[in-house]
């Protein structure tokens, strides 16, 4: 036997048993990948604004957070049918142009779960939806609807095209710019998805698009909507941050003006398939966001601050008085906060009494003098009562709240919050009392007077 053929044949078997140990590896690889994608997928929004946000997601989320959540989680549910590039048509919906095609579509074969999948509109049925949010400022609306969200339908191609409209084109551009900072700075995003973080090819202060093709572009209320298209694409989704403020709210005719452009303009912007998304705080009992709570085709929910107010709603009416009263000179010698209206209920009344202090030591030393006068708050309710330092310097935020102290398992009896993580039940009542409760009812209960 030739050695030198016997060589040449051990060295191709061994050859292509490397060769199919590679193709093994790379299979086991390739699941693994996928696997990690499939688990990425199944996570709900909150979950992955947990993850991939942790800055903006540092508190429990609200009922508010995860009802729109759940809202928002079901307008495009991930399917494995419209996930896989080799799926009809008519599993997936409708194709969107070629720039948007997978990688497998132009011939080079890359991993599953690294390729750029294309964007597709889900069957009929599943578009279309139409979600209008009430809720109190600064209950993080935006992080949830104008951050989060689209920029997860972005990066996974769930919407190819992105809208983001406020009340003013540079409310719109700012919001947009949270989404390029992330897009740009976000170590996680960047890690779990490659081919879609960083600066795209367009990437001005009104419009972007990502380097996986998906564009977001900012508009303000009243601009000119009408057909703008991403190639032969209408708006997928569409999120409406703040459409109104006070001056667009403060007469009949800018209401209806603002209406017209609302239903004339901008929602026939889209197509039957567009999704909506309308994030708002009710300015006004005519506003744009109230009537859409009234109109057949939307979902809409009303949050409030306080879903449900404590029930001895006398005691806050006393801390109220002491907490707004106005401090010149000495005090009155006895105050009585409770109302006429709440006659009859539990009463809390404040009783001011001058004291003498007398200094360290035995009173019969002499030439020791008394201190100057200090007077002492006596809060007495509900059969109890507590002793609060008090003199000229003693504000009456700080009464208030020594007498919040002594009542606070009656005064927080029967009180629902919204998000008591983030606002308390005694920092709400307080932004009542400086305000005024006709700016509360519209700022923080979704109840404009």
């Amino acid at each position: 036997m030739d050695p030198h053929n016997d060589l040449a044949a051990g060295s191709r078997n061994t050859l292509g048993s490397l060769k199919r140990d590679i193709r093994v590896l790379a299979r086991i690889i390739s699941g693994c990948r996928v696997s990690r994608g499939r688990r990425r997928r199944r996570l709900s929004l909150l979950q992955w604004g947990r993850a991939y946000l942790p800055h903006y997601f540092t508190r429990p989320p609200s009922a508010m957070h995860q009802w729109l959540a759940a809202q928002l989680d079901a307008l495009s549910p991930w399917t494995e049918a419209n996930a896989r590039t080799g799926a009809s048509d008519a599993t997936r919906g409708t194709e969107v142009p070629h720039y948007e095609r997978s990688d497998t579509q132009r011939g080079t074969e890359v991993p599953y779960c690294e390729r750029k999948r294309p964007h597709r509109l889900s069957p009929a049925g599943g578009r279309g939806v139409k979600i209008n949010v009430i809720g109190p400022r600064g209950a993080a609306k935006s992080t949830l609807g104008t951050l989060a969200w689209p920029l997860r339908a972005a990066l996974e191609g769930r919407e190819p095209y992105i809208w983001i409209v406020s009340d003013t084109r540079e409310q719109a551009r700012a919001h947009l710019e949270h989404l390029k900072h992330e897009l740009v700075e976000n170590r996680r995003l960047a890690r779990r998805y490659p081919r879609a973080c960083g600066q795209g090819p367009v990437w001005r202060s009104g419009s972007i698009v990502l380097p996986n093709g998906a564009m977001i572009e900012a508009f303000g209320a009243g601009q000119r909507l009408r057909g703008r298209r991403r190639h032969e694409h209408r708006p997928t989704l569409i999120v409406c941050d703040d459409l109104q403020n006070d001056q667009h709210v403060e007469s009949a005719t800018q209401r209806a003006r603002s209406r017209a452009w609302f239903h004339g303009m901008l929602m026939k912007a889209g197509t039957p398939k567009t999704n909506v998304l309308n994030l708002a705080t009710a300015l006004h009992r005519e506003a744009l966001a109230m009537e859409l709570d009234r109109t057949p085709g939307w979902t809409s929910r009303i949050f409030r601050a306080i879903e449900s107010w404590p029930t001895n709603m006398a005691l806050w009416e006393a801390w109220e008085a002491i907490y707004t009263e106005v401090r010149t000179g000495a005090p009155p010698a006895s105050f009585n906060p409770e109302p006429a209206a709440t006659a009859g209920r539990a009463t809390a009344e404040i009783a001011m009494e001058p004291r003498r202090a007398v200094a360290a030591g035995s009173g019969s030393n002499e030439g020791r003098s008394t201190a100057p006068s200090v007077e002492a708050v006596q809060v007495v309710g509900s059969a109890r009562g507590t002793e609060v330092p008090h003199n000229e310097h003693t504000s009456p935020a700080q009464l208030a709240r020594a007498y919040y102290d002594a009542h606070r398992a009656e005064m927080d009896e029967g009180a629902v919050l919204l998000w008591p993580e983030f606002e308390d039940l005694y920092t709400l009542m307080c932004m009542r009392a400086e305000g005024g409760r006709t700016a509360f009812a519209r700022e923080k209960q979704g109840s404009p007077i």
